[in-house]
């Protein structure tokens, strides 16, 4: 059968086809699962919304950041300035997608999109609180921070910069550039006795301010409680301290009122002190600077001693002091009595410092 010539002539023809239809097909299941293995889809922190796959039509990059108002000009690194970034685009004012970066990724400050022809609008954040949902950005119109319950520690509130913008997106690439705008007014709160070797935590509470912001006005949106925690170590112990508190203005200008406590290592109340009619202004530092920790403040040898000086004229051994008309009239000074109570005052008197212009310094 194999020496009959007509049997080779069908398996001629049988050997053609796979040839020609079965090998392409098979190259091409190979060909595509290569594809499939070598092209990975991104998705954003939220797992909702695929992000840059290296073919993106829209480019955003951080370039700057606005300078502190006053402040001196410097280069800085972009890491230095936040540590986290969140992109989120928005259609119709519903976030349509969200891509968020914390400092170490190998492209923080940029981000590749894949968009279709439309319009939006894009918010982008840069901030260095702590908590994994800092911030809320559901809608623009309120971009909410959060604040850090007592056990963790840190600080839900840094200083924060933001840019919103509308994007048109057509048939060409869209690359744009920008310069974040901060939307933060600062509080530095400045002791400048040293810290004594029990408190292990400064507590803040302040009133007055904001935790969210309006993308679109820039302003705080809420009237809020805001908590701020700072651990501190030993290596603290017997130096002042420094520590930056931030807040969002409801309006261009506002005033704050704040609540200090020292803790210990159990987080008992060690020192309390109360601040009210704190003047803060947004990209503006208002500093509080003073004595903080002190254990007795009244019995402090300068408190008591003003009231036994009205005392001293009346001395019986000094035989002109009768004589003297003025005398009697020194009781009758309304502000005489009055001055030993002043340091009891929970309110601090702010004193603007003329060194200072554009930066606002205030000492209590």
């Amino acid at each position: 059968m194999f020496n009959n010539p007509f049997f080779y002539k069908p398996m001629t023809n049988i050997i053609r086809r796979l040839t020609m239809n079965v090998l392409p097909l098979c190259g091409m299941t190979v060909a595509c699962l290569l594809t499939a293995a070598c092209e990975k889809v991104v998705f954003d922190d939220d797992g909702q919304q695929p992000a840059s796959t290296g073919r993106g039509n829209v480019v955003l990059t951080v370039a700057d950041f606005e300078p502190m108002k006053g402040g001196m000009r410097s280069s800085v690194s972009l890491t230095e300035v936040c540590s986290r970034l969140h992109f989120v685009v928005y259609s119709n004012g519903d976030r349509l997608k969200s891509v968020h970066q914390k400092k170490g990724d190998a492209v923080f400050g940029t981000v590749e999109l894949s968009l279709e022809a439309g319009d939006y609008e894009v918010l982008i954040v840069g901030h260095s609180g702590t908590g994994t949902a800092n911030p809320t950005m559901t809608h623009p119109e309120k971009v909410q921070f959060s604040n850090i319950t007592m056990s963790g520690g840190g600080t839900g509130y840094s200083d924060t910069f933001y840019y919103f913008d509308n994007l048109t997106v057509g048939d060409r690439t869209e690359s744009r550039s920008y310069t974040l705008r901060r939307a933060t007014a600062m509080v530095r709160f400045v002791t400048t006795d040293a810290k004594p070797d029990k408190v292990r935590r400064l507590w803040f509470q302040i009133k007055g301010g904001s935790g969210a912001f309006d993308a679109y006005t820039g302003l705080g949106c809420v009237n809020s409680t805001q908590v701020m925690v700072f651990d501190l170590s030993a290596e603290d112990d017997g130096r002042p301290l420094q520590l930056d508190l931030f807040t969002f203005p409801r309006e261009t200008t506002g005033l704050l009122e704040m609540q200090v406590r020292a803790l210990d290592a159990n987080e008992n109340i060690v020192y309390e002190r109360a601040f009210k009619g704190i003047p803060v202004e947004r990209n503006v530092i208002s500093q509080l600077a003073g004595t903080f920790f002190i254990a007795d403040a009244p019995e402090d040898p300068t408190v008591p001693g003003t009231p036994d000086d009205p005392e001293t004229p009346g001395t019986p051994d000094d035989p002109e002091t009768p004589d003297t008309p003025e005398v009697p009239d020194t009781p009758d000074t309304p502000g005489t009595p009055d001055t030993p109570s002043t340091p009891d005052s929970p309110s601090p008197t702010f004193v603007v410092d003329t060194d200072w212009t554009a930066t606002r310094y205030y000492t209590f």
